[in-house]
């Protein structure tokens, strides 16, 4: 849990002004990151995982970063 309250980690990336100071703070800032997330967004995540899922299966599970870039 050391790296989820690091603030070097999570402040820059979520808009957080201080660490969380207990689970249920930290609980509820993900609640609210997630909801604000749109579904234009969603749909291009879930469209790139799909597409590099389907790159692993033709390298037969290989490494692919180098086909990617």
């Amino acid at each position: 849990m050391k790296n989820i309250f690091n603030a070097t980690t999570v402040l820059p990336f979520s808009g957080l002004q201080r660490r969380p100071e207990n689970v249920a703070q930290l609980r509820a800032h993900i609640v609210k990151l997630c909801r604000a997330l749109s579904e234009d967004l969603c749909r291009k995540v879930v469209t790139n995982a799909t597409v590099r899922l389907q790159e692993v299966v033709r390298q037969n599970g290989g490494y692919i970063a180098h086909v990617l870039h």
